[in-house]
C-alpha cells in the first residue's frame, strides 16, 4: 500500500468569497482532524462552519491506483471560488493498479497562500479513488474531528494519451491532449514519468499548458512549447529526476496540478534525456466544476 506524504507545493487558487445566497446547508461539517475514506470516487456537499486554516503538513494520501486524492471547492458559479486539493499518482497504468514498486513523495497540494484559510460556507468535496481503498487525512483548524465515508458516485477523467514524440528508445518523450472545461472552470493533475536503469542520467522535463488552441513551435507537447501558456488558472509543478525504487531502476518524474480556465486547453508534458527508457507515460486527470 502506497502512502504519499505530500510536499507543500502550493498552487495559488482564487480569492475567498462569501457563501452564495442559494446554497443549502450541507449535512456534514468538516473541522479539526478530517479523515476521508473511499473505495471508489465520489462527491459530497460538506460545510465548513467557521473559517479554518489548512495545516499543509497534516495532509496524507494513502492508497493505490492510477490516481487518488481529494479536492474541496466552495459552492458557487464562476471561476473565482476557492479550491483546496491534494492529488497523487501510483505511477501505473491500469484501473486499480499497484505502484510497481516505486516509492517516494508524490503529489501536489493547492491552496491560498502558504497557510491557506478556507472561508466558512458550503463546499463540494471530491474524492478520487481508482477501484482501491483510499484514505485522505488533513487538518482544518485546531480542534474537532470529522469523518466522511460515502457520497454520490462520480469519477474524474483519467487519460493516458499516446505519445506525440517518442524518440529512439524513448530517449525523447512527449504526450498530451486537449480538454474542454465548463463555465466554472476545472482542476487538473498531470504526471509524466520514465522508468530508467542506473547509472542515473539527467533528463529535461516540463509542462505544456496552453489555453485555447495551440500553435506548436515544434512537435505537440515538446519543448519549447510556445509563449501562449498563459491565462490557464493557477498551476504549480515539481520534478524528481532520481526517485529511487528497489533494484536497478528509477523514475524520472514530473507532475503539475492546478486550475483550468473555462473553455478549451491543451495540456501535456515532455521528458527528454540521453538514456534509453524501459517505459514512458503521461497521465492527465481532470474534471469540470459544477456551480453547486
Amino acid at each position: 500500500m502506497k502512502q504519499a506524504r505530500v510536499w507543500p507545493v502550493i498552487a495559488v487558487i482564487a480569492a475567498m468569497t462569501g457563501l452564495p445566497p442559494a446554497a443549502a446547508k450541507a449535512p456534514t461539517i468538516l473541522s479539526g482532524a478530517v479523515t476521508v475514506t473511499a473505495t471508489h470516487s465520489y462527491t459530497k456537499l460538506v460545510t465548513i462552519a467557521r473559517a479554518a486554516k489548512v495545516d499543509i503538513q497534516s495532509i496524507h494520501l494513502i492508497g493505490q491506483g492510477r490516481e487518488f486524492g481529494f479536492a474541496l471547492r466552495k459552492v458557487g458559479r464562476g471561476t473565482n471560488q476557492p479550491v483546496f486539493f491534494g492529488l497523487t499518482s501510483g505511477h501505473c497504468t491500469s484501473i486499480g493498479c499497484s505502484s510497481s514498486g516505486f516509492f517516494g513523495v508524490d503529489g501536489l497540494v493547492g491552496g491560498t497562500g502558504s497557510e491557506p484559510i478556507l472561508a466558512a460556507g458550503v463546499y463540494r468535496l471530491y474524492v478520487v479513488a481508482d477501484a482501491r481503498p483510499v484514505t485522505v487525512q488533513f487538518r482544518l483548524g485546531p480542534s474537532g474531528r470529522s469523518t466522511v465515508t460515502r457520497g454520490t458516485a462520480w469519477a474524474p477523467t483519467i487519460a493516458q494519451p499516446a505519445p506525440t514524440d517518442s524518440g529512439p528508445q524513448l530517449t525523447m518523450y512527449a504526450s498530451g491532449l486537449a480538454v474542454n472545461v465548463g463555465p466554472n472552470g476545472g482542476l487538473q493533475h498531470l504526471v509524466s514519468w520514465k522508468r530508467l536503469t542506473v547509472p542515473r542520467s539527467a533528463n529535461t522535463v516540463g509542462l505544456c499548458l496552453i489555453h485555447g488552441t495551440a500553435t506548436w513551435a515544434v512537435k505537440p507537447y515538446q519543448a519549447p512549447c510556445t509563449t501562449e501558456d498563459i491565462n490557464v488558472g493557477s498551476v504549480s509543478g515539481q520534478s524528481q529526476d532520481d526517485r529511487d525504487s528497489s533494484g536497478a531502476t528509477y523514475l524520472s518524474d514530473f507532475e503539475s496540478g492546478g486550475l483550468l480556465s473555462a473553455g478549451r486547453s491543451e495540456i501535456g508534458a515532455f521528458n527528454d534525456g540521453e538514456t534509453p527508457a524501459a517505459e514512458a507515460h503521461t497521465q492527465v486527470t481532470f474534471w469540470s466544476f459544477p456551480a453547486n
